[in-house]
C-alpha cells in the first residue's frame, strides 16, 4: 500500500475517533443539563432550550417527543418526530434509537397504522438489550390488528422476562387474554397484585368479578363487582336502593341452586354495609380485600369502631389510596378515637385525588378548623397537589376559573398554602396570556389578593 494512501486513512481514522469522543462529551453534557433540569422541576424547558441551541441532535428531539406524548400533546409529538427522522443517523446513544422507535410505533398505533406500528416497534425490539421491553407495546399492538393468538404469545414470552417493565394497559390487556385462555388463577392473581399495589382503575372491580365468575367462584364474583361501586360513590350520588334490588333479583336467580349459599353470603354482606346495619359477618381469610374495607367503613359509620380497627385500615392504604372514601374513614377514625394526631394527611389527601368528589367540603373544612378559619374561609383552601394542577391548565390556556381559584386562595391569612402558592406560581407559570391575566388582576384588587400577585408578578 503507498504511504499516501496510509496516510490518508489514518487521517480519516483519526478523525473518527475525534467525532466519537465530540458526540459522547455533547451526550454527556446534555446528560448533565437535564440532571440539572429534574433537580429544578424545568425538565420541559431545559431540553427545549437545548434542542433549540443545538437543532442538529437528535437526542434532544426524542427526548421532547416523550415529554409530549406524556402530556398527550400529540401534535407536537408529531412535529419532533418528523424532525427526528431527519437526524435518525446521527444518533450518538442506542437507547436513544431504540427509544425513537418505541415511541414512533406508539404514535402511530393511536393513528391506528398498525403495519408501521408493528414495523417501527420490531426496530426497537431488534435493538440488543435494551430492546426487549418493547414486547409490550409488540402485544399491544398485535391486539389491536385483531391478532389474540399472536397477542397473548408476545405478552406472556415479555411478562416471563421483563415483568417490571410492564404498563397498566399491558397488565389489563394480558390478564383479559389470560382468562380468554382459561387460565383463571394466573388472570386473578395479576388482578388482584394490580390492586395490592395501588395499581386501581375504574373497571378493575368489573374485570376481576368476572373472572372470579368464570372460574365458578361466586362470592368473590359479587363482592369484587362493589369494587367499582364504592369508587364511584366518591364521585357521584350513586341510587342504593336501585343496587339493592338488583342484588334481591340475583338472589332469586340463583334460589334453589348450588350456588345459592354464596349468593345469599354476598347480597347479606353488601347489603348490611350498604345500610351500616352494624355487626357485619366475620370473613374467612381467603375473602377479598374489599371485604375488610366494607366492614370497617360500616363500624365507622354505625359508631361501633374498636381500637384495632384503625390499624386494620391502615393495612388497606396500598389498595385504596385513589379512594376519597379511604382518606375520609381514616380521618373519622382517628377523630373518634380522641387520638392526638390532626388528619391533615387525610385532608390533603382527598384533594390531591381530585378537586370535586364527595369529601372534598369535608377535607377542606378540617384544614380550615386546624387553620382556625371560618367556613366560607376553608371552602378556599387549595392543596399543594391542586395548586400545581391549577399552574398546569394555566400553561395550557388562560382560564378564568383557574386564575379565581388562585386569587380566592391568596385572599386568606398567611398559611403554608397560599406560601406555597405564590411560590409555585412565580417559578412555574411560563404561558404569556396567563400571565398578562394575572397583571390584570394586579391592577384590578387591593388588600391581600394585590400584595400576593405583585410579589409573584414584580418580585
Amino acid at each position: 500500500m503507498k504511504r499516501k494512501n496510509v496516510f490518508k486513512i489514518l487521517c480519516l481514522a483519526i478523525a473518527a475517533l475525534f467525532l466519537s469522543c465530540t458526540k459522547k462529551n455533547q451526550l454527556a453534557e446534555y446528560e448533565s443539563i437535564k440532571l440539572l433540569g429534574i433537580q429544578g422541576n424545568r425538565l420541559h424547558q431545559v431540553v427545549y432550550d437545548y434542542d433549540i441551541e443545538n437543532p442538529d441532535f437528535f437526542e434532544s428531539k426524542v427526548d421532547l417527543i416523550s415529554l409530549y406524548v406524556l402530556s398527550n400533546d400529540f401534535e407536537k409529538a408529531w412535529e419532533y418526530l418528523k424532525r427526528a427522522e431527519f437526524l435518525e443517523n446521527k444518533s450518538i446513544s442506542k437507547e436513544y434509537l431504540c427509544n425513537y422507535y418505541g415511541l414512533k410505533a406508539s404514535i402511530l398505533l393511536k393513528q391506528k397504522k398498525f403495519d408501521e406500528s408493528l414495523s417501527c416497534c420490531r426496530k426497537a425490539m431488534s435493538i440488543k438489550k435494551i430492546g426487549a421491553k418493547y414486547g409490550f407495546l409488540e402485544g399491544q399492538i398485535l391486539f389491536a390488528m385483531g391478532d389474540k393468538e399472536m397477542a397473548f404469545h408476545s405478552l406472556d414470552k415479555v411478562f416471563k422476562n421483563n415483568r417490571d417493565n410492564a404498563s397498566l394497559e399491558d397488565k389489563k390487556l394480558y390478564s383479559i387474554l389470560l382468562a380468554e385462555k382459561q387460565k383463571y388463577e394466573e388472570s386473578i392473581s395479576l388482578l388482584n397484585h394490580l390492586f395490592e399495589e395501588g395499581e386501581y382503575f375504574y373497571g378493575l372491580g368489573q374485570m376481576t368479578s368476572n373472572v372470579y365468575e368464570k372460574k365458578g367462584m361466586i362470592f368473590e364474583s359479587i363482592v369484587s363487582a362493589c369494587l367499582d361501586y364504592e369508587y364511584a360513590s366518591c364521585f357521584f350520588e350513586n341510587d342504593n336502593r336501585q343496587f339493592l334490588r338488583n342484588l334481591q333479583a340475583l338472589k332469586i336467580k340463583y334460589e334453589g341452586k348450588p350456588e345459592a349459599p354464596e349468593v345469599n353470603r354476598a347480597i347479606g354482606f353488601i347489603t348490611a354495609s350498604i345500610k351500616n346495619i352494624g355487626n357485619v359477618e366475620d370473613l374467612k381469610e381467603t375473602d377479598p380485600l374489599i371485604c375488610r374495607y366494607l366492614k370497617i367503613k360500616n363500624k365507622v359509620l354505625s359508631n361501633t369502631i374498636d381500637t384495632g380497627d384503625l390499624e386494620a385500615l391502615l393495612s388497606l392504604k396500598s389498595s385504596f389510596e385513589k379512594f376519597p372514601s379511604y382518606h375520609y374513614l381514616v380521618a373519622e377514625c382517628v377523630k373518634k378515637q380522641n387520638l392526638n394526631i390532626k388528619p391533615t394527611e387525610c385532608y390533603e389527601s382527598i384533594l390531591n385525588i381530585s378537586s370535586k368528589n364527595k369529601y372534598s367540603d369535608y377535607a377542606r373544612s378540617g384544614i380550615g378548623k386546624q387553620l382556625g378559619f371560618n367556613e366560607s374561609d376553608s371552602k378556599k383552601i387549595l392543596s399543594f397537589s391542586e395548586i400545581k394542577r391549577i399552574v398546569e391548565r394555566l400553561n395550557l390556556e388562560k382560564d378564568k376559573e383557574a386564575l379565581d381559584l388562585i386569587c380566592k386562595l391568596f385572599s386568606l391569612p398567611d398559611n403554608k398554602y397560599v406560601f406555597f402558592a405564590e411560590e409555585y406560581i412565580k417559578r412555574n407559570i411560563r404561558n404569556e396570556n396567563a400571565l398578562k391575566e394575572l397583571r390584570e388582576r394586579y391592577t384590578s384588587t387591593t388588600g391581600k389578593i394585590r400584595e400576593r400577585l405583585d410579589y409573584v408578578i414584580n418580585q
